[in-house]
């Protein structure tokens, strides 16, 4: 798994999926701000369950498509966890536009 989930899962579980306190816990998929990219943008990777638990910090790429398979990457490797059947990586830009929506499992 790429570190990024190894820290989002370790985050989740701290508090456990169904507890209220996860979105004021899960600031993001990384424990610091990337380096910036000349003309990349920012991008976002929210995980949703019926409610929303928002990434805070972001991640640069230099296009949709680049966001888009990391959200995916993302995805899979949690869903190789088995406990995030019905969870989806909502991937959106800096002005919140959602890029893409990605099942996590089944």
């Amino acid at each position: 798994m790429q570190p990024e989930v190894f820290r989002l899962i370790e985050k989740i579980r701290d508090v456990g999926p169904a507890s209220d306190a996860w979105p004021d816990r899960l600031k993001s998929l990384a424990d610091a701000p990337d380096l910036p990219i000349a003309g990349a943008a920012r991008y976002y990777f929210n995980v949703r369950n019926g409610k929303q638990y928002p990434d805070e910090t972001g991640q640069a790429f230099q296009s949709h498509q680049e966001a888009a398979a990391h959200g995916a990457m993302l995805a899979a490797e949690l869903a190789q966890d088995g406990e995030w059947d019905g969870y989806m990586i909502c991937v959106t830009d800096a002005n919140g536009r959602i890029i893409i929506q990605i099942p996590v499992g089944k």
